[in-house]
């Protein structure tokens, strides 16, 4: 129910966001709190590399999102 009520009033672009938050910080939360994976610069790496592609993507959704609704009003 949620998930409806944020995707009316903001859109699905905010779920993508909330999600994505979500899993990095899960996952850094994970390896400080049961530290069964060690924090090595490859795992820490590909986190960052994920959520920068994730991000970017997200970015340029909202940047077309945006223009979209501009030409609309025009």
């Amino acid at each position: 129910m949620n998930i409806l009520l944020v995707v009316t009033l903001c859109g699905p672009i905010y779920i993508n966001i909330a999600g994505t938050s979500k899993d990095v910080v899960l996952s850094f939360l994970g390896v400080a709190i049961f530290q069964d994976q060690e924090l090595s610069i490859k795992f820490f790496t590909g986190l960052l590399l994920s959520f920068l592609g994730v991000s970017y993507f997200t970015f340029s959704k909202l940047v077309s999102m945006k223009e979209q609704s501009e030409k609309i009003e025009k």
